[in-house]
Formats: C-alpha cells, structure tokens, sequence
C-alpha cells in the first residue's frame, strides 16, 4: 500500500460505525418511550421463522435486532425519517470532531474543504473547490 493509499483510508469515513452507534442510542431512547411492544409483530415473527437467520450486523443479538424491528414497526412514517435525519445530522457532527481532532488549527473554512474531501471524489474536488486531498489532506 502506498503512503497516498493509507492517507486515503485514514481519511475515509466508515459511515457505518456512526450509524451503528446511532442506532443504538436512538434505539435505547425509543424503547423508554414504547411501552409495550407488539409481540406478533410482524418482522419479529420473520425473523424467527427464517431458517440460518442471521443479523444484520455481526456485534448484534438477534433479540437486539428484533426488538430493533419492532420498534420500527411502531413508528410513523415521519418519526422514521425523524431517526434518518438524527442519523446524518450525528454523522456529520462525528466527521467534523475526527477532522478538528487531526488538524485543531484548522479554519472552519479549511474543516468544510476536508469534509467535503471525504466525500467526494479528487477530480471534483480540485474542479469545484480547487482542493487537492493529496495536496493538502482531508
């Protein structure tokens, strides 16, 4: 690997380990405030009756997951998009503290350019915002 490789992979941004961390506060916080669950539900009883089931994400208990499902299952459209929002709003706020954490001299300016740099590719970035993530990081 070269050094710009794994400048490259220590700048990426695993969005899944945000979310997972959302999910699991979001989901604490929904559970106190869903006072029963529905035991038929649906997705739980899915999830049951599928042979070799397995959860979607290796660190989690399959009881997690299904209680997870059932408290989506409770939630109205507009609360789902509620705790998607929450989601990119927190993976947003993690992207900018990793990046305040690497460079704590950093402008807000110069924050916005490497957050952008995570997320988008190098040819864009040196066309739209003349920012070379090779140049100056991300």
């Amino acid at each position: 690997m070269t050094g710009a490789e794994r400048e490259q992979q220590d700048c990426a941004f695993h969005p899944q380990h945000a979310i997972r961390i959302a999910l699991v506060f979001l989901l604490d916080r929904l559970a106190r405030s869903v006072p029963r669950l529905a035991s038929d539900s649906v997705l739980v009883s899915l999830a049951r009756s599928m042979s070799g089931y397995e959860t979607q994400s290796p660190d989690t208990s399959r009881v997690s997951e299904e209680t997870q499902f059932a408290i989506y299952e409770t939630m109205q459209p507009w609360q789902k998009l509620q705790v998607v929002a929450r989601l990119h709003q927190l993976a947003n706020r993690l992207v900018r503290i990793d990046i305040r954490e690497r460079h704590p001299d950093a402008s807000d300016a110069e924050i916005r350019m490497r957050v952008a740099a995570r997320r988008l590719d190098r040819t864009t970035m040196i066309q739209v915002y003349r920012w070379d993530p090779r140049e100056h990081g991300c």
